[in-house]
């Protein structure tokens, strides 16, 4: 057998080396296309609307979503939550009724320019209502509530109000990506900085020196945040599109200024 000269093996073990560190720098190439394109593929998936969505309601294919009904029966039990509780408080209280209803205005911010003399249970009912509507909408449900840090939520907020303003559709997949990881309840310590941003007369008056809040307004918050979650978590809702907020779904009782006082 002739033997091959030493400088000519050489040769082509070289050269066999060079073109197997070829093939493997094109299979790591590979590799990274298929990864990217991957990524591409779930982000498309997630911005059309994929499967991340938590379950509500099952329909007849087997597969679940929040429909419209189930949003809306859901803001029906909320709303009555909120008229016995407003209707409790009206009963119940020591407060005057014309004391209460200043009260009320002054969370409110606003109030007619000029309020009958006496205050009747129906008007301060109805300004009670409108008055919690409000709370659980700039709250709740029109702003991120994630964490059990106030200041974590105020960060998400503005995070998303940020990436809303530029891209709606990439504001909606992001917010229902940070809703996926949110607290399973409202702790004490949430409701109390909600209650106390958006109606510190009231709190003060009926849960005063950091009282716990009765059971019935617990209930309304606790059932608040549950239907924040629902809207925020869904990849879609009628009223405006997974791409807008969700204040049309709050039991909204009208302008205080269109109430006769």
């Amino acid at each position: 057998m002739d033997a091959v000269p030493r400088q000519e093996y050489e040769y082509a073990l070289s050269n066999f080396r060079i073109a197997h560190l070829k093939v493997a720098e094109q299979k790591t190439q590979l590799d990274e296309q298929e990864r990217q394109i991957s990524l591409l593929r779930a982000r498309i998936a997630l911005l059309e609307g994929g499967d991340d969505e938590p379950k509500h309601t099952t329909n007849r294919a087997g597969g679940s979503s929040v429909d419209d009904f189930s949003i809306r029966n859901t803001a029906s039990q909320l709303e009555r939550l909120i008229n016995r509780w407003a209707a409790e408080v009206t009963n119940t209280s020591q407060m005057p009724l014309d004391q209460m209803r200043e009260l009320i205005f002054g969370d409110l911010g606003q109030g007619p320019a000029q309020a009958s003399p006496n205050a009747t249970p129906v008007q301060v009912q109805n300004l009670l209502r409108h008055l919690m509507s409000d709370t659980i909408c700039e709250g709740l449900v029109n702003c991120l509530v994630v964490t059990s840090s106030n200041e974590a939520n105020i960060q998400l907020t503005r995070i998303h109000e940020h990436i809303f303003a530029r891209d709606s559709t990439v504001a909606s997949v992001w917010r229902r990506q940070t809703y996926s990881a949110a607290v399973e309840t409202c702790t004490p310590e949430m409701m109390s900085h909600v209650l106390l941003e958006h109606a510190p007369g009231l709190i003060g008056s009926i849960a005063p020196g950091g009282k716990t809040p009765p059971d019935s307004l617990m209930a309304i918050l606790n059932g608040a945040y549950s239907f924040s979650k629902m809207l925020h978590g869904s990849k879609a809702s009628s009223g405006g599109g997974a791409d807008a907020f969700y204040k049309a779904f709050v039991p909204e009782i009208g302008s205080v200024g269109a109430m006769s006082f």
